[in-house]
């Protein structure tokens, strides 16, 4: 993974709070979905292809870096069905035009009703 220096793609214009979890946390929630099915495109090698993309550079814009996965030109399709596959698989209930205000939660992390 390349290294990335807070706030720099943004111009720091990004709460850098948010930037420093969403850097951290990224190869985690990629691995996650790739396990949970989501399927990324490949290099020769069999690992997860990564592409340029918006600001991704290193040097202040002098040359461009591959961060992003992607599953070829259908990710964030890819991304959802397989989201809404795992719901249905661990029987997660849908309210259509509900919204969520807050959730509570028992000492064994599941919802408490």
């Amino acid at each position: 993974m390349a290294s990335f220096r807070h706030g720099e793609g943004s111009d720091y214009l990004a709460d850098q709070d948010a930037v420093e979890i969403m850097v951290r946390d990224a190869p985690r929630a990629i691995y996650e979905l790739e396990h949970m099915g989501v399927p990324f495109s490949r290099t020769g090698d069999g690992r997860i292809a990564q592409r340029n993309f918006g600001g991704h550079t290193r040097d202040y814009g002098k040359k461009p870096v591959r961060r992003a996965c992607h599953a070829a030109d259908h990710t964030g399709r890819v991304v959802l069905d397989t989201l809404y596959d795992q719901c249905l698989r661990h029987e997660v209930r849908f309210y259509s035009e509900h919204y969520l205000l807050s959730l509570s939660l028992r000492k064994e992390g599941v919802p408490g009703w």
